[in-house]
């Protein structure tokens, strides 16, 4: 127990001033570190209505979700980066917050021009914003989980974490253990299923679940600050959340009594889990 409070600690010691105003920012500044798939990611915190968003650089730029405010890209090229650098766009889950920038990207008339740019997305994912990519004559590319897609040089294995959506995507980079989770899971927080986008308790179990079971360091989620180091920590912290909704109790109750609602409701490897 005190090294899970040391642990959230050092969690809370990440976190930016929230008076800062969101730039880009090297992701290997952030971590301190020289890997070069950290030194490679361009990362945007959130804020207001739009996601995080990730910048991957090597032959070409990979977006992970665009976000949902227009002047991310106008600070991203100000750094050098132009439109047609960009070549694929890949999605976490279809939430307007972390999709509508596809938007405000095709609007840069050399991006129009060319329609170079592939959207990856869960095959799931809402139907309105494919039918927006295919009417504007965009490329994308559903997947289901399970493949491993290759972005500007690095290889991430695409894994079907339902639960706050349908479609829930997390794609983990096995060489650095890395996982950009989306909203499945979060520094600090537990988004919750949002039923009408097929979310619910049970999918993200499933979800979550997935995720344990991958060796998993660091956590570049959808909304709060990147994690170093504590990854397993957090999705362990949102698994246990998700175990106290679905028995249904606000507070933290005996292991013993956790585990009998659990296996009431048929969730023997949860209850297995809540003993450990």
């Amino acid at each position: 127990m005190a090294e899970i409070q040391e642990e959230e600690k050092q969690l809370e010691t990440q976190e930016i001033d929230e008076g800062e105003m969101p730039t880009w920012k090297r992701l290997s500044e952030i971590f301190e570190t020289d890997d070069p798939f950290f030194n490679s990611i361009l990362f945007l915190q959130g804020y207001d209505f739009s996601s995080n968003s990730y910048a991957i650089e090597g032959d070409y730029i990979t977006i992970i979700d665009p976000g949902n405010d227009y002047t991310a890209f106008i600070q991203l090229f100000e750094k050098g980066i132009k439109p047609l650098d960009i070549k694929k766009i890949v999605i976490t889950h279809g939430h307007r917050d972390h999709v509508m920038g596809t938007f405000e990207l095709f609007r840069y008339s050399d991006i129009m021009q060319n329609r170079d740019i592939q959207v990856i997305l869960h095959e799931e994912g809402p139907f309105e914003f494919k039918e927006m990519i295919k009417k504007i004559e965009f490329p994308y590319t559903e997947i289901r989980g399970g493949e491993t897609i290759e972005v500007s040089g690095f290889q991430l294995e695409a894994i079907h974490t339902p639960g706050h959506t349908i479609d829930g995507v997390t794609y983990y980079h096995a060489p650095t253990k890395t996982a950009f989770t989306g909203d499945t899971v979060l520094p600090h927080a537990m988004a919750e299923p949002d039923k009408n986008a097929g979310g619910n308790f049970n999918y993200y179990l499933y979800g979550v679940k997935a995720l344990l079971k991958k060796d998993i360091e660091n956590i570049l989620p959808g909304h709060g600050m990147p994690v170093k180091s504590l990854g397993s920590t957090v999705i362990e912290q949102t698994y246990e959340s998700l175990m106290m909704k679905v028995i249904g109790v606000e507070k933290k109750i005996r292991w013993v009594d956790g585990a009998m609602h659990l296996v009431q409701k048929g969730l023997l490897e949860e209850a297995v889990f809540c003993c450990d």
